[in-house]
This record gives structure tokens, sequence and C-alpha cells, in this order.
């Protein structure tokens, strides 16, 4: 995986990670991470998998993830051209929402 970005401080809380994740084809093997932290992901372009505990939800092009990292997550690729993913994470937690009705089918929410 490539990750391409730089922190953002922001006054009042601690630095926002973002990145741009390139998942190359044929990463099919899950391995969870659990860490302290938050994490909202958008999918640019091709077919990221997402694992979050014993859940493997369906996050198309154009859809958008958010979850706890406390929750045993990993990222794969079973597409056969690279998934690019931008990714928002930050250790103390504080979510990162996107505008509109919270029962959007294309956005996956977790605890």
């Amino acid at each position: 995986m490539e990750r391409d970005g730089a922190p953002a401080a922001r006054p009042g809380v601690g630095p926002i990670q973002e990145f741009k994740l390139i998942v190359p084809p044929g990463r099919t093997e899950p391995d969870p991470q659990i860490h302290e932290g938050h994490m909202w992901m958008y999918v640019l372009s091709g077919g990221p998998r997402l694992v979050l505990n014993a859940m493997d939800p369906q996050v198309g092009v154009g859809e958008s993830a958010e979850f706890s990292t406390r929750m045993a997550h990993w990222f794969g690729n079973s597409g056969p051209e690279p998934a690019k993913v931008l990714r928002l994470f930050q250790r103390q937690g504080e979510r990162k929402r996107r505008r509109g009705p919270p029962d959007l089918p294309h956005t996956v929410r977790t605890a």
C-alpha cells in the first residue's frame, strides 16, 4: 500500500492526518489491526475491501465509511485495479461528518 499525505493541525484538537491510500490488486488476506482513534474514508476509484470486526461491508466508488479504530479493521483490494481511498484519521477520535440525512445508504456508520 502507498500513502500520500501529511498531518493538518487544528486548534483545540490533535492533528488530523489526511492520506490518499492506494491499495494494489491482490491484497485479499485480512490482517485486522486495532488502535486508538477514529477513521473516515471516501472511495475515489477501484474496489477496496473494508473489514470491520466480523463485518465485510461493501463500500464502492463515491461512498464513505466512518468507524472507531478500536474496532478490528483492515483495508484490502479484491478488484483487478488499484483501489484509491481518501482517509482522514484522528487519534482523539473527533468524527468527520458529511452533510446530509444520517441514514443515506451510501454511508457505512459503526459504533
